[in-house]
């Protein structure tokens, strides 16, 4: 079984090759990570204006990195997403729309190896999109799907079902 990790976040900006990992990691693993938004966290009301709030460069804070234990540098490290959900935001609503449906569009057609027409085809029929942060200018538009829709061979020659089943295993 697994060793779980439930809520791993960090504050990096920028990763860098001599960085110190966040946690150490012994494979096979599942962690539950979660980044802030590109303005870690700083802008919580209409009062907060980014130019004041906000340290620049220091946006896009992401999670991570983390130390895979025996791993050596040309390894190819294996990551099964569980659940995430690609957002865009963009000016106006229509873009951040617009980008979101692109985004699961390019990313089905690569990872499932379809044409992206039919990719297009396939997201156009088995997307949700609930929008947010629509009081804002800044509009958020979610693009998710679920995995069921997709090819059950999948890519890279079954890692994602053995990792599908990790992943049942750390919900069980």
């Amino acid at each position: 079984m697994a060793t779980t990790d439930k809520a791993v976040s960090g504050s990096a900006v920028g990763l860098r090759r001599d960085a110190i990992g966040l946690r150490e990691v012994q494979p096979p693993a599942v962690l539950q990570v979660y980044t802030e938004d590109c303005f870690a966290g700083r802008v919580r009301s209409e009062a907060d204006l980014v130019s004041q709030v906000c340290e620049f460069p220091f946006l896009n804070p992401q999670t991570g990195p983390f130390y895979i234990e025996g791993a050596e540098p040309g390894d190819t490290v294996a990551v099964h997403f569980v659940s995430i959900e690609p957002a865009g935001s963009a000016r106006p609503l229509e873009d951040a729309f617009r980008i979101a449906q692109h985004d699961m569009v390019t990313w089905v057609a690569a990872l499932c190896g379809l044409d992206p027409l039919d990719a297009y085809q396939l997201v156009t029929q088995a997307v949700e999109s609930p929008l947010a942060n629509v009081c804002d200018t800044n509009y958020t538009s979610i693009a998710k799907m679920a995995k069921r829709y997709l090819p059950a061979d999948g890519p890279m020659d079954g890692a994602h079902a053995r990792l599908r089943e990790l992943a049942g295993d750390y919900r069980s």
